[in-house]
């Protein structure tokens, strides 16, 4: 498996001049650089939070600066969250959408999209030490799994589709996901990036996953060969054409794999702020994660929703 990874990666370093290197092996076949680029912005948000200036960091928040999408239109942090809101409910993705489901008892007729941006607009000030961390673990995850299912419905509609020319599979998700991921600026094996390869980093070294002899985190070791295994499916002659429906199967296998793999640093960095009493990081880590147990276990879900996101968090009754 590995030396077939080493092959493809030299494969689309020698045909696609348009790709972006992201380090450590990783060479997207599409030119995904507006995805790494927000890192940048989420470095800057981070730094001038830490130097208390919270006007400068809102403002790099709503406007942008590092990522555009086309010459003077700038992709932005806020952006993640507000385009998922704009889009039709037939069209926003599972993740999203069950995430909205949790946060809303359940109940179809109250789902809130706003809940991402309202917590970043109230924790980007200069005494939040969670401040940039909320823009990767409620912005930049879940936009992450919205290019993930994007790209498996596109390249299912172009194997149905009589007019392919109307669809654009770009990085078929693929791409986009793994710029998103690590971003830009990241050293292999570091916590000293900027997106949520650095996330989970920091992650791994909370419950002691990673050592000098494998520096980098389970996590990030195992979403790169994910997604070296995507990229592949997409390479592949006829990938995504009418009539093509393995392809399909496969992208969305490798899909779910890859989100599977995600969740696991937010639940890390939840247990520890559970252990640290940390309130901030709790009611962060809760809305990040919390939500997406609808899905799978309601009594659990209501509980930990009662006790982490609806009410006034309680120490005492963490320690119980």
């Amino acid at each position: 498996m590995r030396l077939d990874l080493v092959w493809f990666g030299l494969m689309i370093s020698g045909i696609n001049a348009q790709g972006v290197d992201l380090g450590g092996g990783i060479l997207t076949r599409t030119d995904v650089e507006q995805y790494a680029d927000i890192a940048l912005d989420i470095r800057d948000i981070r730094e001038l939070v830490a130097a208390n200036d919270g006007d400068a960091a809102l403002e790099r928040y709503t406007e942008g600066h590092n990522s555009n999408i086309q010459p003077g239109v700038k992709f932005t942090v806020q952006k993640m969250t507000t385009d998922l809101q704009k889009l039709a409910r037939t069209v926003q993705t599972p993740n999203y959408l069950f995430h909205l489901y949790g946060l809303a008892d359940r109940e179809v007729t109250k789902l809130d999209p706003t809940y991402a941006d309202n917590f970043a607009l109230t924790s980007i000030r200069p005494d939040s030490k969670i401040a940039a961390d909320s823009l990767l673990a409620l912005h930049s995850w879940m936009y992450a799994t919205h290019v993930l299912s994007h790209g498996v419905d596109i390249c299912y509609k172009l194997t149905i589709a009589d007019n392919p020319d109307l669809f654009h599979l770009g990085g078929g998700g693929m791409d986009e996901f793994i710029a998103l991921w690590i971003g830009k600026d990241q050293t292999v094996g570091s916590m000293d990036g900027h997106g949520l390869y650095a996330l989970a980093q920091r992650a791994a070294e909370l419950f002691n996953t990673v050592n000098l002899q494998r520096p980098e985190a389970p996590v990030n070791t195992n979403i790169k060969l994910l997604y070296q295994s995507g990229a592949m499916t997409l390479a592949l002659p006829n990938s995504c054409t009418r009539g093509n429906d393995e392809s399909v199967r496969t992208l969305w296998t490798t899909a779910q794999h890859i989100i599977s793999q995600m969740y696991v640093p937010l639940i890390q960095m939840l247990i520890d702020a559970l252990y640290r009493h940390d309130t901030q990081a709790i009611s962060l880590y809760a809305l990040a994660i919390v939500p997406q147990t609808a899905q799978c276990r309601p009594s659990v879900y209501k509980k930990l929703k009662e006790e982490l996101i609806d009410g006034t968090i309680s120490i005492s009754r963490i320690d119980e």
